[in-house]
């Protein structure tokens, strides 16, 4: 016997000594692989196959025409132990489309779904159908459903997707059990029978099967646990409702409808006191949202993170009327909004005292003015967009706001004075990453320094047109600046020079992270910047928080020429030397 041949023998030998608990201990590290496992040896097969937890999870492949055999087989090795099914798709293409399919698999798990715990089914619209209607009965155990219609099918037959999937799963009339069952469906959306009253998520990406505004109100009445739900259409309208009730949803705190034009259809008949989180993009601004909005608002108490974005088109109209009182949202914490003519009358009715994270974009400057001058709390905002500058506007402080983005009306920062901000991203605009600076920056910035002397740990200036002069001023002003980014900018070497490490007493001290984007810089330059902030390509020892004690931080960052071409190769290999910083994009 040879050397290798003995080593495995002695292997097996060691392993096969191993009590039979320490083995399923073992086997049951790698789960998916236990069916080989059982072929290594008889041993071994006849612990896996009487093993009850290896046989608990069910997966069926389509492909397999034994489906209903191989499920029989499973169940009576798994025991009475709870089950996981999962039924899995195949290249439908390829083979004739049969609806009753499934229907052989759903007549053997029938009798067995009172302990099925997960169900996963990727199948076609009919297949799925006849499944379900086949293994009705109680599921008082079943924590996770998931259904799946194909890609290649989901616009297949559209007239048949529009009626919903009737869930013929039901809860035993003695079920006490706390409701606590998430259900996902992408392509379709679901009815639900007693069984509804378990479900405390429900994520539908409805696809083009969302049409009717009826039928989900219907769904929803029929989950009166959901806790969580998101609605995802495709920019299909659902229409008016044909009935007067509301739903009442009195445990959902989190609602997304995204992709839905006419959403206020569904959001008017929607009756939510626990609300806390809502999310709604990719609709139409009507005049009507306007109600819907203020409504919701005023009818949840507990809203403490709106997200109103990225709408799809606003009618073209004058700004609607809106009652003068103003609404008073104390709870809210996180506030994303996008204005335009419609939209902005609401924004100008609401007030947010306590809110801390703001994201306006294309709000006039004076309502933003005046959302922020009652905010305690704020302390990072992000204006991006249009903001009509409005040169009367007071100057006002945020002494909580640590961080702030302005993109393209960065003017506004003459309005503000920021005693504490530790991060400040300013940019021009939405151009073409290669695109010149096109706003000139102007004294803003050095403006800001001088009024605030911020504490600012991280800026970045991008698309803007900004003098050598004026920047070196203001990083002279800041001592404690960790990451400067320069994008687009018209820096030059001056400002390499001036934040070079030399004579042990360098401005910015503390500089550990930079980016320098398409700037009118020279290898020279960089390689003068990068040779006196390494010590000469020594590695560096210390970290920022040491930087004021003399040591030189750690550096890290990346330069990217304008024509990355006409860098030489000896200066590429130069920079290459001193670390990760040369990058071509």
């Amino acid at each position: 016997m040879d050397m290798r041949a003995s080593e495995t023998a002695n292997t097996g030998a060691v392993v096969n000594r191993l009590p039979a608990e320490s083995l399923l201990d073992i086997f049951k590290f790698e789960p998916d692989s236990f069916l080989g496992f059982s072929h290594v040896c008889r041993q071994w097969r006849e612990l896996i196959h009487g093993c009850s937890l290896f046989w608990a999870t069910i997966k069926i492949c389509l492909s397999n025409l034994e489906l209903d055999q191989q499920a029989a087989y499973w169940l009576e090795r798994a025991g009475n132990r709870s089950l996981s099914i999962i039924i899995q798709s195949k290249h439908f293409r390829n083979d004739p489309e049969d609806d009753d399919q499934l229907v052989p698999l759903a007549r053997i798990l029938r009798g067995h779904m009172a302990r099925c715990e997960e169900l996963e089914i990727v199948a076609l619209p009919q297949q799925i159908r006849r499944f379900v209607e086949a293994c009705a009965g109680d599921t008082p155990l079943l924590r996770q459903m998931i259904v799946n219609v194909p890609y290649e099918y989901r616009n297949e037959d559209p007239l048949d997707l529009y009626l919903p999937l009737v869930i013929p799963f039901t809860l035993p009339s003695d079920h006490a059990s706390p409701p606590c069952t998430i259900v996902r469906f992408q392509a379709w959306f679901p009815m639900f029978l007693s069984f509804g009253a378990a479900i405390t998520e429900l994520d539908i990406e409805g696809s083009v099967t969302i049409g009717r505004t009826d039928d989900l109100l219907h769904m929803l009445r029929s989950c009166p646990n959901l806790v969580k739900f998101d609605l995802y259409g495709e920019m299909k309208r659902i229409g008016e409702s044909s009935h007067d009730a509301l739903v009442v949803l009195p445990h959902l705190t989190n609602l997304r409808t995204p992709y839905i034009p006419d959403v206020e259809n569904l959001l008017d008949y929607l009756d939510l006191p626990s609300l806390q989180c809502l999310d709604v993009y990719e609709f139409e601004w009507a005049e009507v949202m306007v109600d819907t909005f203020w409504d919701l608002f005023y009818d949840c108490p507990s809203l403490s993170d709106i997200s109103l974005a990225y709408s799809i088109r606003c009618a073209e109209t004058d700004p609607p009327d809106l009652v003068e009182d103003t609404l008073s949202l104390p709870l809210v914490t996180h506030f994303k909004f996008r204005g335009n003519v419609v939209a902005n009358t609401l924004l100008r009715r609401l007030a947010l005292p306590n809110v801390q994270e703001l994201d306006l974009r294309d709000v006039p400057s004076d309502i933003v003015h005046e959302l922020i001058s009652f905010s305690t709390q704020l302390r990072r905002a992000s204006f991006r967009g249009s903001m009509e500058i409005i040169e009367e506007l007071p100057t006002i402080i945020l002494p909580t706001l640590v961080s702030l983005e302005i993109a393209r009306g960065f003017e506004y920062i003459d309005r503000l004075h920021l005693p504490q901000l530790s991060s400040l991203k300013l940019s021009g605009t939405y151009g073409l990453p290669h695109d010149p600076p096109e706003l000139f920056l102007g004294t803003s910035l050095s403006a800001l320094m001088g009024r605030s002397a911020p504490p600012l740990v991280t800026l970045r200036l991008e698309h803007l047109d900004v003098s050598d002069q004026s920047l070196i001023w203001c990083l002279e002003r800041l001592p404690l600046l960790e990451e400067l980014y320069l994008l687009n900018t018209a820096t030059t070497d001056a400002v390499l020079h001036a934040v070079a490490y030399r004579d042990g007493n360098p401005i910015v001290p503390r500089l550990t992270r930079f980016k320098f984007y398409s700037i009118p810089i020279t290898p020279a330059g960089v390689i003068s910047f990068l040779s006196s902030r390494l010590g000469n390509g020594e590695t560096p020892l210390e970290s920022a928080a040491t930087a004021a004690g003399g040591a030189r931080p750690r550096l890290k960052g990346s330069v990217t020429f304008d024509d990355f071409g006409s860098v030489s190769q000896d200066d590429r290999a130069t920079i290459r030397s001193m670390g990760n910083f040369l990058s071509m994009f």
